[in-house]
């Protein structure tokens, strides 16, 4: 029930870029899935096709400003965040070990307001 965009995380699981079809369909606007670009160009193009359908996409390379904008916008953007963010990410206990995760959905959260 809550009106602002919404920033969805999932993991890859099942066919997790469903979720911005989910925020596409209860929000009633489009919204946007964060992506990395295949190496192989032509899967690249037959995967943009099929997502196109369901919301945009967002290039992981530079994702941080285009997903600022899109949620200021009023859409709301999804992405996974189960990959290691390496030495530079957000270090968390999971399982009893540390693991570096993506900071990116908690400071868009700050600097939106968005849930």
């Amino acid at each position: 029930a809550d009106p602002r965009p919404k920033i969805l995380v999932t993991a890859h699981l099942g066919a997790w870029d469903l979720a911005i079809l989910w925020a596409t369909r209860v929000e009633g606007r489009r919204g946007a899935v964060v992506q990395r670009r295949f190496d192989n160009r032509l899967l690249q193009q037959l995967v943009e096709r099929a997502r196109d359908r369901l919301g945009d996409t967002i290039d992981k390379a530079g994702a941080a400003t285009e997903a600022l904008a899109r949620l200021r916008a009023g859409q709301s953007v999804a992405m996974i965040v189960d990959e290691s963010a390496g030495p530079r990410g957000g270090w968390v206990e999971w399982f009893g070990r540390p693991a570096s995760t993506h900071r990116l959905p908690a400071a868009l959260a700050l600097a939106t307001g968005c849930p």
